[in-house]
């Protein structure tokens, strides 16, 4: 009942600020109960903190899931990026997904015509 509580809000949320993950993190990690479970739902562009935040939550041992929808695919096939581009910000986005895992986070590259439950299915490797 939590999860459905909390994915209809999340429903209804709309994406507004630029402030860094490590800056959120560093802010609530002290008000989160150990054990709780972590799910970050990010394109992965633009903030060069994460890694170190999830870092951060992992090495409390907190259980963090990403689902990660990429826009790269739309912006080749709108010709907004060129091929060029398009491969090495696929490259960046892999390399960047490879290094979560390694730090034990479960991710998940969300694909656009996939249902939410598949993806947290799919990324916790049920």
């Amino acid at each position: 009942k939590q999860l459905y509580v909390i994915l209809t809000k999340l429903a209804g949320a709309v994406a507004r600020g630029n402030i860094p993950l490590q800056v959120v993190v560093n802010r609530i990690m002290p008000h989160i109960n150990k054990g709780s479970p972590i799910i970050f739902l990010s394109n992965l562009e633009d903030d060069p903190t994460i890694i170190s935040a999830l870092r951060d939550f992992r090495a409390r041992n907190f259980d963090v899931t990403v689902l990660s929808p990429s826009s790269l695919e739309f912006e080749f096939d709108a010709k907004r990026i060129d091929r060029t581009g398009y491969e090495v910000l696929k490259t960046e986005r892999d390399v960047m997904i490879g290094e979560l895992r390694g730090l034990g986070v479960n991710i998940m590259d969300w694909e656009p015509d996939m249902l939410l439950s598949t993806a947290l299915a799919g990324a916790r490797g049920f």
